[in-house]
């Protein structure tokens, strides 16, 4: 995280801490530590030179963390056993709530113990964050920890309490147990202020809550906690890209990597390696417009950098074995061996890449393609929009992403399956250039007038408004807009 300036925040609303399931430093593998990466962290970078202390999991095993670019901030660790940790995570977090939050309900599983291991973690996490000072202001994030506000505000009912919520929120509820449904509502229910990405997060949120509304926010028997539910979706540091994106050094390696794949247009995906990201599906498309001579390797490259993550889980490898299935029958079939670069027809790079040259792989490509099939926002959308400065290029989006609310500059995907994604992309390709710069520069800009300080400063003081007592949760949206074309 970039820090601003040496100074805490002691003033308004006193000190700030926040609350994740990861703290913002990870192991290096050579013994040390590095800042993590991942989209929380860089979406609150706005906020590092504001942030007292950063509370999350970390190893019982492992040495204390040291955050080396926070060194005013203290990282307070919430130390977990390996078996508790798996449970936990691996468990109801990624084999549970994840898919249910995006609706997959085929990849929803069960397990008693992991829902123990749930409730034991996120009440460890609530009774750390209770020795906070007086009058703190928390920022719970994410789906890992919804059952921490309402522990924490029996515990300590003078903390001002946020919550945000980076995934989608699901239209219905019968993949859980009515039990475990109500004890999540009831612990978001704790927060002064719960944060969605989009309108119908919100609309979900509330319909899920049904007819018990009331009750459930009495939770500490003496006042209505009045919750607020507001919409505001999360951005990016877009002056960051913009700097980027500018720079000398960056623009050398995008055209380098044009060069080196023989000057042809550039259809890139950027992606973490998860099934709600539809990469097989988008690939496959790839295939189709191959196959029907819309695209040849003449012509065209598809760019795809799919990080790992959450591997320990079947789903996950089986995933990546998929991807890279359809990539090497791709390249047999359609371009030349993978060493190759300059001739390949689809360039696969499986892990993360640092973000100076992932700008350059934004600046070289022609059409950005983003078909997830849930997706709370998307960041990497918008971090290719701020990119584009200068108006070039194109975006491919699904309806399912957070971000079709806001892009209105982008050919909207509905139903995510091959044939539309190939429809997409050829049309993203076709753009008449004047029409292309002007869709751009109309999400560029809104990127750079909704970026990650306005959403991070914005929903602080928010969390830090005084508390209005209220009948029930009151609803706040901020922006939104739909875009032209939708196929599918």
């Amino acid at each position: 995280m970039t820090r601003r300036t040496s100074t805490h925040d002691h003033g308004r609303g006193g000190s700030l801490v926040i609350a994740s399931n990861r703290l913002p430093v990870q192991s290096d593998g050579r013994g040390g530590q590095r800042p993590a990466d991942g989209g929380l962290v860089r979406a609150l970078e706005p906020l590092a030179h504001r942030i007292n202390t950063w509370t999350g999991t970390w190893p019982a095993t492992d040495p204390s963390p040291e955050w080396s670019a926070q060194p005013q901030a203290r990282l307070h660790p919430v130390r977990l056993r390996s078996d508790l940790a798996e449970r936990f995570y691996n468990g109801y977090a990624n084999r549970t709530l994840w898919p249910w939050l995006h609706e997959d309900r085929s990849r929803t599983e069960r397990d008693e113990s992991w829902w123990s291991a749930y409730q034991q973690v996120n009440m460890l996490f609530a009774h750390t964050l209770a020795l906070s000072p007086s009058q703190a202001t928390i920022w719970v994030h994410d789906y890992h920890l919804m059952l921490v506000p309402r522990t924490l505000r029996r515990l300590r009912p003078d903390l001002r309490i946020g919550f945000f919520l980076h995934t989608p929120f699901p239209a219905e509820s019968s993949a859980l147990p009515a039990n475990e449904c109500r004890a999540l509502v009831r612990g978001l229910l704790g927060a002064d202020l719960i944060g969605f990405q989009t309108e119908a997060d919100v609309a979900h949120f509330r319909r899920l809550m049904g007819p018990e509304t009331g009750d459930l926010r009495t939770e500490d028997g003496r006042r209505d906690v009045g919750t607020s539910l507001v919409v505001r979706p999360a951005s990016i540091d877009t002056d960051r890209f913009k700097a980027l994106a500018a720079h000398p050094r960056t623009r050398a390696r995008a055209a380098a990597l044009r060069a080196e794949l023989g000057g042809r247009r550039i259809v890139l995906g950027v992606d973490r390696l998860d099934y709600t990201k539809a990469i097989p599906t988008r690939l496959a498309g790839y295939e189709q417009l191959m196959r029907v001579g819309l695209a040849d390797t003449d012509r065209v490259a598809f760019v795809q950098v799919a990080v790992p993550t959450r591997s320990e889980i079947d789903a996950y490898r089986t995933e990546r074995d998929e991807i890279e299935c359809i990539a090497r029958r791709i390249n047999v079939q359609f371009g030349a061996a993978d060493t190759e670069f300059h001739r390949a027809a689809l360039r696969l790079h499986v892990g993360a890449l640092p973000v100076e040259q992932l700008v350059a792989y934004y600046l070289a490509a022609d059409v950005l393609v983003a078909c997830p099939q849930r997706d709370g926002m998307n960041l990497v959308v918008k971090e290719y929009c701020a990119a584009h400065e200068d108006g070039k290029g194109a975006l491919v989006l699904s309806t399912g992403a957070g971000a079709a609310r806001e892009l209105d500059g982008a050919i909207l995907v509905g139903d995510v399956t091959p044939e539309a994604v190939a429809l997409a992309v050829h049309h993203a390709l076709r753009l008449p250039p004047d029409e292309g710069i002007r869709r751009m520069r109309r999400m560029h800009l809104h990127v750079s007038r909704h970026d990650g300080h306005r959403w991070a400063e914005g929903l602080l003081e928010e969390i830090r408004a005084p508390r209005q007592i209220a009948r029930s949760p009151r609803v706040t949206v901020s922006c939104s807009s739909t875009s032209e074309v939708i196929i599918g």
